[in-house]
């Protein structure tokens, strides 16, 4: 009698919620559909172009470099993506030896994963000996269509909690900055704010003087450092704030791993683009990136920069009308 998930698959879904608990139980059931001995998740960095393991089950260890770019593990993922069936890959010893040494096992199987927003997940399954397709084809894509459920699940859980952070902080900003007419007045709260977003340890925000052609610190995270520059010329080469100003979108600086491959506190500067032209730089310190999540702490930072630019922008406005408005009132003749 052939194994069916489907009735399995639903409760899973219904009743574990968390990621952590939900993985480990879809790679269970992956396994036993494909009577395999071990499995792997990938999640396509649209970023980058690279495919990196999000989670794997019964493996020794997940590589944490970019992998899976020999012609044979290519062919057979861009297969398995086009066609949208399983697609198995023998003798892993000569055409894939570290996916065989990640599975292993000798023979792998490859399912693609569909996952809403453009994004591309692949499973690859570690097996004895090469299976049965055309009985295996089915049970296959609904563990697929279940893992990619709960991908979308968990991205837009994740952009829920994003979004109703953005509303809060942006509130607290644009109450700060119209109280006293001043954008300056609330960037420190955006700076604040960035931090615990991130889970970072400081942010410092710099705004562009246009007559000028320099950044100038306007709102920081804490107190400032000492000896620290408050002014650097849009052209400084050496300056995160002024290099990240002329980037399209958020870039992650002074990332590196450790000898283990853990994370270690990196950088994430984000450019600030109004309708115009370029109002500034958010530079957040001591971001803990782990590997492999890099576009989705990105995908965040970009967010955060265009609602905050969109802000920033809006305040900006008003104070240029109140201030044409004045000037107008103080010029000789005017009643």
């Amino acid at each position: 009698m052939s194994y069916t998930p489907d009735g399995r698959l639903v409760r899973l879904l219904n009743t574990v919620t968390q990621m952590a608990d939900l993985l480990p139980r879809l790679h269970e059931e992956l396994i036993a559909v494909a009577r395999g001995v071990s499995s792997i998740l990938l999640m396509l960095d649209t970023r980058s172009g690279e495919l990196r393991p999000v989670s794997g089950h019964r493996v020794a260890s997940l590589p944490l470099e970019p992998w899976l770019t020999s012609p044979a593990e290519m062919h057979a993922i861009t297969q398995a993506v086009e066609s949208g069936a399983p697609v198995v890959l023998t003798a892993l010893a000569s055409a894939a030896p570290h996916l065989q040494e990640a599975l292993g096992a000798s023979t792998a199987v490859i399912h693609a994963v569909p996952v809403a927003n453009s994004e591309t997940g692949i499973l690859m399954i570690g097996v004895e000996s090469e299976p049965p397709l055309s009985t295996l084809a089915e049970p296959l894509e609904a563990v697929a269509a279940a893992f990619g459920l709960a991908l979308d699940r968990a991205r837009l859980e994740r952009e829920v909690w994003l979004q109703r952070e953005l509303r809060q902080l942006l509130h607290a900003f644009t109450r700060a900055a119209a109280a006293k007419l001043d954008v300056g007045a609330g960037l420190s709260v955006i700076c604040d704010g960035a931090v615990r977003l991130f889970g970072a340890d400081r942010a410092t925000l710099w705004l562009h003087e246009r007559h000028t052609r320099e950044l100038v610190c306007r709102g920081t995270s804490g107190p400032r450092p000492r000896g620290s520059a408050t002014r650097v010329s849009v052209e400084d080469a050496l300056s995160v704030a002024a290099t990240t100003l002329r980037r399209p979108a958020a870039v992650v600086v002074m990332s590196r791993a450790d000898a283990g491959g853990l994370s270690v506190p990196s950088g994430i500067a984000i450019p600030l683009k109004g309708r115009r032209r370029a109002l500034g730089t958010l530079v957040i310190e001591g971001v803990r990136v782990e590997l492999g999540d890099t576009s989705d702490v990105l995908a965040r930072a970009d967010e955060l920069g265009r609602q905050l630019a969109a802000a920033i922008e809006n305040v900006q406005l008003l104070e240029d009308v109140i201030a044409s408005r004045r000037r107008s009132g103080e010029a000789p003749g005017a009643e």
